[in-house]
């Protein structure tokens, strides 16, 4: 998960309402632009929250609605151990995830094939450490 970026569907406000998610990885930037992805335009992610996880367990958290941001900084911790994981928030109750599956999966754009992965989670907010 280091170093690594997923989007998820936030149309009608999927992210904070779901109790199963689907992250999709960015995989496969764009050549000669700056932060845009084959992902982007394939699956939409004009209206999605953006989990930009860093090196050093701070996550970028954007709110992505119609090319306009917002974003806070969190921690995230993975518990491999219980597929577990929880994204600490400052003021605000702690985001929990169990991960079920985690896929490969590929799309065609422009007569291109492009691999990418998919993480199926599922709200945990239960969960004791």
């Amino acid at each position: 998960m280091r170093k690594s970026k997923w989007f998820i569907s936030n149309k009608d406000s999927a992210f904070f309402k779901s109790d199963t998610l689907k992250f999709i990885k960015y995989s496969n930037p764009i050549e000669g632009f700056n932060d845009l992805y084959e992902e982007s335009a394939y699956y939409d992610d004009t209206e999605s929250i953006i989990l930009n996880f860093t090196q050093k367990k701070y996550l970028n958290f954007y709110d992505k609605k119609f090319h306009m941001y917002t974003l806070s900084l969190e921690k995230w911790n993975l518990n491999k151990k219980d597929s577990i994981l929880r994204i600490s928030r400052k003021k605000e109750k702690d985001l929990v995830f169990r991960i079920i599956k985690v896929k490969k999966i590929f799309f065609k754009k422009d007569e291109k094939e492009f691999e990418t992965t998919e993480m199926l989670v599922e709200k945990n907010n239960n969960y004791q450490y």
